[in-house]
């Protein structure tokens, strides 16, 4: 009888994946209210308890990893690219592809 075996990279790169923004998302900053009220979630699918996102826009960090798959975002103008890396006990365990949208 023989056996597929299943690595864990192949079952990590399946679990998580960026679900907001989507790949090639055009948004529009609205000029009716404040900046500061104009706000997008970042979200990403299959973090677990123990595990921590850390958001990587245009190459750089919005900050520590934080134990929740949401983000919220202060809407920027331009062309941005996002990744999420997850870690879990200091060591990161995935990597993200990158995701790019606009906001106009």
């Amino acid at each position: 009888e023989e056996r597929e075996t299943v690595t864990a990279d192949v079952i990590t790169s399946v679990r998580f994946g960026i679900l907001q923004p989507t790949d090639g998302l055009h948004m529009a900053v609205d000029p009716r209210m404040p900046m500061d009220m104009q706000q997008f979630t970042f979200r990403l699918a299959g973090l677990r308890a123990g595990q921590a996102v850390e958001w990587i826009l245009n190459g750089e960090s919005l900050g520590a990893a934080a134990e929740t798959p949401a983000h919220l975002w202060m809407l920027r103008r331009g062309a941005h690219k996002l990744q999420a890396r997850v870690s879990e006990g200091g060591a990161v365990v995935f990597t993200s592809p990158e995701v790019s949208y606009v906001v106009k």
